[in-house]
């Protein structure tokens, strides 16, 4: 079967859903959550087999996944949102990946439309 069979129908649709998902978001916070959500889903799964087969090895699978989730929705915002921040806040962007304790939210300052 090429790339035009059913199963590739089924994954096209699918994604189309999942972005669709995404854009309807009430707000920004709301889009990055749902664009980093299969992180959480596919972690989810991976915490419940690891319990099952070793449950030592449960946290630390679930560390690994939180900090995935928390990378991903850190990329996300500084990708897209960034500049804005650092325009706001009146700070200089060194270039480098700095890793705050938390991202700030996005009400703490207006974003261009």
């Amino acid at each position: 079967m090429g790339a035009k069979g059913p199963i590739a129908q089924v994954w096209f649709v699918a994604f189309m859903l999942y972005i669709g998902w995404i854009v309807i978001g009430s707000g920004a916070e709301q889009r990055i959550e749902r664009g980093c959500a299969p992180i959480s889903w596919i972690g989810n799964v991976m915490v419940s087999m690891t319990s099952f087969i070793e449950p030592t090895w449960e946290s630390g699978t679930k560390n690994f996944f939180d900090r995935t989730d928390y990378a991903c929705r850190y990329i996300t915002w500084r990708l897209i949102y960034g500049d804005q921040w650092f325009k706001a806040t009146g700070q200089q962007s060194s270039g480098l990946l700095e890793v705050p304790d938390a991202p700030p939210k996005i009400e703490d300052f207006e974003l261009e439309h």
